[in-house]
């Protein structure tokens, strides 16, 4: 179902010079060496939920502080 309007969406986008390949290639492979690294590794690694729940945590309240530091100092 996604496939189906993603195709579209990239049709529209790249119609109108919108889509920058070279990030978005390098975004897409580092997801995709990513995800597998992760499928791989998962099933052997005990107390993996617990890592990833506090790596989720941590990257959340980072990102949440800089937003609140950049807004506040109205950085960039």
């Amino acid at each position: 179902m996604v496939s189906s309007y993603t195709i579209l969406i990239i049709l529209i986008f790249q119609w109108n010079q919108m889509i920058d390949w070279k990030v978005g290639l390098t975004i897409a492979i580092g997801q995709s060496t990513g995800g597998y690294l992760m499928a791989h590794f998962s099933s052997r690694m005990k107390n993996l939920e617990k890592f990833v729940y506090y790596l989720f945590i941590g990257v959340v309240s980072l990102t949440l502080c800089k937003m609140v530091i950049y807004e506040y100092f109205k950085l960039f």
